[in-house]
């Protein structure tokens, strides 16, 4: 199996993903920071990501992931990516790999904060 992608790298690939769509005229990766009703932003390896989000806190190159979405009945919709870290192609892991919570977020409609 394929080593984890720390954190920093990720941190990288994510601010040259950014800085690549920006200059294409396409919008920013992920959610910024001001986006209205984002709340409980949590992003695997980010201590930061609740107070200060950022582009990596929305961007998980290096996992196999799916996402949950819920919306609840008063509108709050809250997203969560889950998954294992990635493996070489044509290799399979021997283990059982459980998935983790790698980054989630909420989105709350005006009134419900």
């Amino acid at each position: 199996m394929a080593s984890p992608i720390t954190a920093s790298a990720v941190q990288k690939a994510a601010n040259d993903r950014n800085a690549s769509q920006l200059a294409l005229g396409e919008p920013q990766l992920g959610l910024p920071a001001d986006f209205p009703g984002l709340r409980n932003v949590f992003r695997q390896g980010d201590p930061n990501a609740a107070n200060s989000p950022s582009p990596v806190d929305f961007y998980s190159p290096d996992t196999f992931n799916y996402i949950v979405l819920n919306v609840s009945a008063d509108g709050r919709l809250t997203v969560e990516t889950w998954g294992i870290p990635s493996y070489q192609q044509n290799t399979y892991p021997q283990s059982v790999i459980d998935p983790s919570l790698i980054l989630s977020f909420q989105i709350e409609v005006s009134g419900n904060r």
